[in-house]
Parts: structure tokens; C-alpha cells; sequence
């Protein structure tokens, strides 16, 4: 000990005036020979300044000393404790480094409760029946869609089938307050576009609250392709005898009657009503007058007008309805198939759609001219100029994942999007495609331990089945790494003192409690082909005996340039002691308040690039699944054998096919992610990345995404993937 006497220590960290304050003061501290462990203290027990006794001072009144207890004395008499007391750090320098540093750091510097924990409950409460199999997927497909040409005169892509907003390319939507009102209305627009497509594809979808909508329906924008209308009128006949002098009321009885005739036929072959123009109307109308006249013998008079005028009326009247009840139907949609998880708040009870301008292209993201293949008839295009965009975030319900209706769900989806809107082939940095994790019934921290110890591992390694940019420095603070961008990791290793300082997150147990939990740890990790760094970061993973505690230490850590926090890779979005809460139960939680997502209890990763190719996801979520395996179903020497699999034998970027082995990924699912057009090596790393047949420079005659399911760039490249002379099997 510094003095030899824990009490005296502690009265100079109350009463100690006069120093240099805040930021500076620390790095006075951090340059002096004390700041340096002494001899025999890991890192994992030792971290210069920040005592983890300190939480037990009351920050706020400096006249209060606080004596010893015997359990302070056994603690300051022990080896493994002795940085309780080491470093000459008053209150009033704790005082002022978080005042001064507040605002940059308001959910990260708040002390803890107490300073160690005793805590003899299990890490495993049961949180199903034993074998269940009710997990869940929730996911987050993230695409950028051009909803109008910026000149309202000229379509870039003529020949496009997916068509384009026309009335809305009659605004401008450049200035952020004068067209702030512009902006709302084509966001809400598209938000309503997008869950229309999807509903009449018959996936449930619920609109978000305080989506304002422009008064235009679908047929008088012109955004999505129409049935041949004149085909159908042509078919279309009625008959009713011809008597003069019937009332106006009695002629309004048979306009209204062939108005529901027209319906009829409408839902007997497959055409929407809602898509019916004014034109296509007054074309019907004349279908009616033509029926009438050369096989009932009517004259045109007071009579056909009176006919004509309440059929044109009915049938307007029925389309304005058919909006009005789909409208509706929005507001309140629940997919009938999604996992009633307690607590689930409505958006994830049915797909959903919001803006996210994160996604939009703009910034340092930004698809620039030279990331495009232009061809000579469009030299001195900028892509990004031709159209207004939108960056979409569509979000599913939760769905049950060990079910093949999921994938077909999920092909659907991708499906009825890609058909219907032009949406930007997958591009760098922008987009991304996330996956929540879930239990119908919650996790325990054994299964949360396991799975951050599994990713941790591998997250080197399995980066490479995206694409390069996934690891680029661009995308450091939206998914960092476990085991570099954490509070955890900064509270390790990070450079900077007072970083690593305001990030602090050790855990914090008394010896009886840690020494069962290395005991746990050991039964279901295997170290002999561990680095140092690896043993020291798992060894504090499993040291933490609460989830809340757990989850902010592998919440993202602070980034200078981004001037906040980071997102890990794998946001664990749960709360809870030794098992989660429900969804949304916190008592700061608003149940409609979406920003309260933490609370969903679900662990989103976030790794994979933005794509809406459903075969694409469907084998990412297949990888995915068998994490959940090991995380939740796996015995302990299941569990342990695997990490020394993982660490002995997957340890390179060029072992992502070993490591897809050793998880035991299907072998189809291996193959797809090897196939050549999805594989590239980049020459100066030698290291390989998932790629596009395009190698990342987008076609710009054929810029959106083939309206189709499978592959972005085309049905042949989902041809080749069952083409066993192309590429053979995995054994």
C-alpha cells in the first residue's frame, strides 16, 4: 500500500483540496511513476486511478470520512486487491474530470452503486422449458430507393418498369427549412408506399405513428406499375332492359349495380381497384354506354346519364373506400404469424418502415461518379443527382427462426420491394442488414456470457463472409469489435488514460464470488491456444454476475473523431439481473417510444452489408442460428470444445472456411459464401472479402437491384449457385 493504512488513504481522498482539477490533473497522474501497476497485478485487477472503491465515497460531500470496515481490511490486506487504495486521487480530481467531460461521456461516467459484489445466485435460471426451440429473428433490411427524378420532365431510366413518383418530382428538396415541408410529405409518402407494397403481398404491415400522408393515391402518382385496364374494360358487359321514365333513384340502383359487377370481375381476375386511374373510369363508362345501346336498345338521354354518372360515382366511391380501409388496416396490422413474445411492442408485432438518414448516400459514404461504370450516351451524369433519394429502414415482425416459412417470408418481402420500387444495388458503407437475436422467453447470463465469449473469438475471423468495407475505418463506430471498441476493451487497452478511465467498467466481485466464476468460466472455455489479450478479456466477461453490467461493458466505447460513442458489432439490447426482463418493463421504458429498443431483449448484430437478397440473408441468419446453438442449447463440454476448436485451428482471416466447419454451418450454406462470383482477394492484403459480380462499381444504366429475390445483379448468378459443373459441392 501506498501508506500501510487504508483509512488514512481514504480521509486524503475526501479532504485533499487545491490540485490541478479535471482532465488535466489526470494527466499529471498518468505521467507520474505511481501510475504504474505494480509489480505482479494483471491489468484484469489493476487500473491506475479509478479505484473501484470509489463508488463508495460520496462524491457530493467532501466532509464525510469513511472508516474502515473488515472487509475493507481483508480486502486492503489482500495481493489481489491491492489497487484499492494504491494512487494518491482525491474526490474533488474525480469531481471535476466528470464535469468536465460530462457531455461528451452523460452514459458512461456515472460512478457505481457499490464497490463490490457478493452475489451466490446461479448465472442459468431457466428462461424455457428444457430443448425448446422458441427463438426468434427480428430483422432490419436497410436499402436506399430513389422515389423521383430531380428533373420533373425526364425519367433517367426511361425504360424502367418500376415506375417513379411523377407528382412529386414537381418539388424541390434541397433547402432544409424551405423544403422542410417537402421532405415530410415524400417521407411519408414512401413510408406508406413501401407498407402498401408489402401488405398487398400479403405481409402484414403497420404504419408508424405520426405518418402525415399527401391526399394522392397510388394511380395518380404513377409509383408502381398498372394492370392493362383496357383489356379488362373490353371484357366487361352488362345488360338491363330498357324503360323509359324510371326515377332518377331507380337508374342510380342499376349505375351502382354494374359498379359492383365491374368489382366483381376486377377480383375474379386479379386486378386492384385501388390502381383504377380517372381515365380508366371514364373509359368503363363508355364500355357501359356501348353494352347498352347495341344490346338493350338505350338512347342517349336524361336516362344513360343518370346510369352513367352513378356508375363513374360508385366505382370512385369504391376505390376511395378500398384506400381508406387499407389505410386503416395500417394503423392497426398484426402479422397473425409473429412469435407473441410478452411485452412486444406493436412495431414488432408486423412489418414496419421508417426513414433513416444515415443510409441515404450523403456524406463520406457518398456514391461519387468514379464508383460507377458510366457509359458514353450518359458522360457528365452524377448518379446521385438524377434522382431524389431515400434511405429506408423496413423492419419485420418477429418471427420464429427454426421455420422454413420464414425464409419464404422473407423472399417474399424482398420480392414484392424489388419489384415494385428502383432500388440502388448494394453499396459500400451506406446500408446494412441486422439481425435481432431473441427468445421468446428471454436469456439468462450463462447464454449472454457464452455468446459475447463465441463472438469475441470468431469476430476476426468471420468479418471476412462480408464485404471488405465491412472492416474499413469508415465503419469502426457503427460496429466496432468486441475485443477494440468497447468499454470493456478501452478500460483494458486503450492508449489514452483518460479515456480508458471514463469508460471504466471492470467487474467488480468479491473473491469468493470470482473465484466461482472462473471456476463456471473454466468448465465451458478451453484457454490452451489462447493469446494473453483474449484470456484477460474473457476472464473479465466472466467475472460479471449481472446483465446490466455485462451489456454496458460491451457497449461501444468512446471515438474522438466521432466525438461520442460507438456501436458495437453485436448491440446487446437487454437488461436484466441473471435473466433479461420482459421487453419494454424498465421503468424509464415508454412501451411506444422505439428509441427505448434497448429494452426488446433481443442481441442485434449488426455486421452484415445492406442487401435485399433474400437467399443472401437467409444463409447469413443460417450462420447466425448456429451461434444461437452453441449460445443456448450446447453442454458445457460442447461448448468448451468448440473454443479450443475455434483458437486452435481459426485464428486467420483466411480461415473463415474452417471456422464455418467447426461451427458446423450446413454445407450449402459454406458453399454459397465461396461460390467465385461472391468471393474476391484484394491484392494488397491477399485477404478474401464478399464481393459483387460487379466488383463494387455499380453499372449506372443498370443501377437497381433486379426485381427478383435471389441475387442483386441478376437471375443467372442464382443459377450458377445450383450449378454443380460451375462449382462443386462441400463435402
Amino acid at each position: 500500500m501506498a501508506d500501510g493504512t487504508g483509512s488514512s488513504t481514504r480521509q486524503r481522498l475526501r479532504s485533499s483540496r487545491g490540485r490541478p482539477s479535471g482532465v488535466n490533473r489526470l494527466r499529471e497522474l498518468s505521467n507520474s511513476p505511481q501510475s504504474v501497476p505494480p509489480t505482479g497485478v494483471s491489468s484484469i485487477e489493476f487500473s491506475p486511478f479509478i479505484i473501484p472503491a470509489f463508488s463508495a465515497l460520496d462524491l457530493g460531500r467532501d466532509d464525510q470520512v469513511m472508516e474502515d470496515s473488515d472487509d475493507d481490511r481483508d480486502m486492503k490486506n489482500s495481493d489481489d486487491d491491492r489497487y484499492y487504495v494504491e494512487h494518491d486521487v482525491d474526490s474533488q480530481d474525480v469531481e471535476d474530470i466528470y464535469e468536465s467531460e460530462y457531455d461528451l461521456f452523460p452514459k458512461i461516467a456515472e460512478p457505481q452503486d457499490h464497490a463490490i459484489e457478493e452475489d451466490d445466485s446461479r448465472d442459468d435460471p431457466p428462461v424455457c422449458e428444457p430443448g425448446s426451440s422458441e427463438d426468434v429473428d427480428c430483422l432490419e433490411l436497410e436499402f436506399v430507393l430513389a422515389v423521383c427524378s430531380r428533373d420533373p420532365d425526364q425519367d433517367p431510366h426511361p425504360d424502367e418498369n418500376r415506375r417513379i413518383s411523377r407528382r412529386l418530382a414537381q418539388f424541390t428538396y434541397e433547402d432544409p427549412e424551405l423544403d422542410a415541408e417537402n421532405r415530410e410529405n415524400l417521407k411519408s409518402y414512401t413510408i406508406r408506399k413501401i407498407l402498401k407494397i408489402l401488405s398487398r403481398r400479403g405481409l402484414h404491415a403497420h404504419e408508424p405513428d405520426g405518418v402525415q400522408v399527401p391526399d394522392e393515391l397510388d394511380s395518380d402518382i404513377g409509383d408502381e406499375p398498372l394492370p392493362d385496364w383496357l383489356e379488362l374494360i373490353d371484357s366487361f358487359e352488362v345488360r338491363s332492359p330498357y324503360k323509359p321514365g324510371r326515377s332518377n333513384y331507380n337508374n342510380g340502383i342499376i349505375g351502382y349495380s354494374f359498379a359492383g359487377v365491374f368489382a366483381a370481375l376486377c377480383a375474379t381476375e386479379g386486378y386492384d381497384l385501388r390502381t383504377i386511374s380517372g381515365d380508366a373510369i371514364e373509359v368503363a363508362c363508355n364500355r357501359v354506354r356501348r353494352c347498352l345501346e347495341e344490346k338493350d336498345s338505350w338512347k342517349d338521354g336524361t336516362d344513360m346519364e343518370q346510369v352513367l354518372s352513378y356508375f363513374a360515382f360508385k366505382l370512385s366511391a369504391e376505390k376511395l373506400q378500398l384506400h381508406q380501409l387499407e389505410a386503416k388496416a395500417l394503423e392497426l396490422a398484426e402479422d397473425p404469424n409473429h412469435v407473441r413474445v410478452p411485452g412486444l411492442i406493436p412495431r414488432y408485432r408486423a412489418w414496419t418502415a421508417v426513414e433513416d438518414l444515415r443510409v441515404s448516400g450523403d456524406g463520406f459514404d457518398s456514391m461519387t461518379a468514379d464508383r460507377y461504370d458510366i457509359p458514353p450516351n450518359r458522360q457528365g451524369q452524377i448518379p446521385m443527382e438524377q434522382y431524389v433519394w431515400f434511405g429506408a429502414e423496413v423492419v419485420s415482425p418477429v418471427l420464429p427462426a427454426n421455420s422454413d416459412e420464414t425464409a419464404a417470408i422473407i423472399r417474399r418481402a424482398c420480392d414484392a420491394l424489388r419489384v415494385n420500387l428502383r432500388i440502388h444495388k448494394p453499396m459500400e458503407y451506406s446500408t446494412g442488414f441486422h439481425v435481432h437475436l431473441g427468445h421468446m422467453h428471454g436469456w439468462n447470463l450463462l447464454q449472454i456470457k457464452r455468446f459475447i465469449t463465441l463472438w469475441f473469438l470468431t469476430e476476426g475471423v468471420l468479418i471476412h463472409i462480408h464485404r471488405k468495407d465491412r472492416e474499413s475505418e469508415y465503419m469502426d463506430p457503427w460496429i466496432a469489435k468486441f475485443g477494440e471498441g468497447t468499454k470493456l476493451a478501452q478500460t483494458l487497452w486503450h492508449p489514452d488514460t483518460v479515456t480508458r478511465h471514463l469508460v471504466y467498467c471492470l467487474p467488480q466481485t468479491d473473491p469468493r464470488t470470482r473465484a466461482r466464476n472462473i471456476e463456471e468460466m473454466e468448465r465451458h472455455v478451453a484457454s490452451i491456444f489462447m493469446t494473453d489479450r483474449q484470456q484477460e478479456f474473457i476472464r473479465n466477461i466472466w467475472l460479471y454476475t449481472s446483465i446490466d453490467d455485462l451489456a454496458d461493458a460491451v457497449a461501444g466505447g468512446y471515438n474522438a473523431e466521432l466525438g461520442g460513442l460507438m456501436r458495437p458489432a453485436v448491440r446487446m439490447r437487454v437488461t436484466g439481473h441473471k435473466r433479461t426482463n420482459e421487453p419494454n418493463t424498465r421503468d424509464d421504458a415508454n412501451a411506444d417510444d422505439p428509441s427505448q429498443a434497448r429494452n426488446a431483449q433481443t442481441l442485434e448484430v449488426r455486421t452484415m452489408h445492406g442487401t435485399v437478397d433474400a437467399n443472401h440473408i437467409n444463409h447469413w441468419i443460417v450462420v447466425l442460428r448456429r451461434f444461437v446453438y452453441y449460445t443456448r442449447h450446447a453442454s458445457p463440454d460442447e461448448f468448451r470444445d468448440l473454443t479450443g476448436s475455434i483458437t486452435g485451428f481459426a485464428t486467420q482471416p483466411e480461415h473463415l472456411g474452417q471456422l464455418l466447419q467447426i461451427l458446423q454451418v450446413p454445407n450449402a450454406t459454406q458453399r454459397y459464401f465461396y461460390l467465385p462470383h461472391n468471393r474476391d482477394t484484394d491484392p494488397n492484403t491477399g485477404q478474401s472479402w464478399f464481393t459483387y459480380p460487379d466488383k463494387d462499381r455499380v453499372d449506372w444504366e443498370e443501377p437497381f437491384a433486379y426485381p427478383y429475390h435471389g441475387s442483386t445483379h441478376g437471375a443467372e448468378y442464382d443459377i450458377l449457385e445450383n450449378n454443380y459443373d460451375y462449382f462443386p459441392p462441400f463435402q
